[in-house]
């Protein structure tokens, strides 16, 4: 069943490509956006996004975001899972430095619960299934805050990154303390 705006947001518990283990709950605080994207569209997902956050925390430098990342490898063999986490780890930690320098350019100082990120393996394709997304050849996004999903967004999308923007620094103003 796909989720739309207005639906329960999914309480899910989840282990991240490092091990950290949490639950969606974990960051009620926070807006959190479930991003979906496979191999492909994960770069096209990044071009807009990284840019996006910097735009975020210039209009709203208190914003507490909690990305969930779900990467697409369900046609990863089992037998390359081994191959294929090391692999993860590394692209995972490239981008978090890669943000970090971004933000340092652009004089954005952030402290390290204001922006969380968490990259989930989806190994067999179950959080696709749970998202109702047949394909993460085009990326897909959803916000979520008090627990219902504000709004989805997914390649193509007109305007994407001004809408996530907008949404995202609307919802910031209205996070319980």
């Amino acid at each position: 069943m796909a989720l739309n705006p207005g639906d329960a947001a999914p309480k899910l518990k989840l282990q991240d490509i490092d091990g950290h283990a949490f639950t969606t709950d974990d960051y009620r605080q926070t807006v959190r956006i479930f991003s979906f994207a496979d191999r492909n569209s994960s770069g096209r997902l990044m071009e807009w996004l990284t840019d996006a956050n910097i735009e975020i925390k210039k209009t709203a430098p208190t914003a507490k975001l909690t990305y969930i990342n779900f990467a697409d490898v369900s046609l990863v063999p089992r037998m390359m899972h081994k191959v294929v986490r090391p692999i993860l780890r590394t692209i995972n930690s490239r981008s978090l430095k890669q943000l970090q320098h971004v933000y340092d350019e652009a004089g954005i100082t952030t402290g390290r619960e204001d922006i969380v990120f968490h990259l989930i393996p989806d190994w067999k394709g179950e959080f696709l299934k749970q998202f109702a997304i047949r394909d993460a050849s085009k990326y897909h996004l959803w916000i979520e805050h008090g627990d219902k999903i504000k709004t989805t967004l997914h390649e193509p999308t007109d305007a994407i990154a001004e809408r996530f923007i907008d949404c995202v620094c609307n919802l910031v103003e209205t996070v319980p303390e």
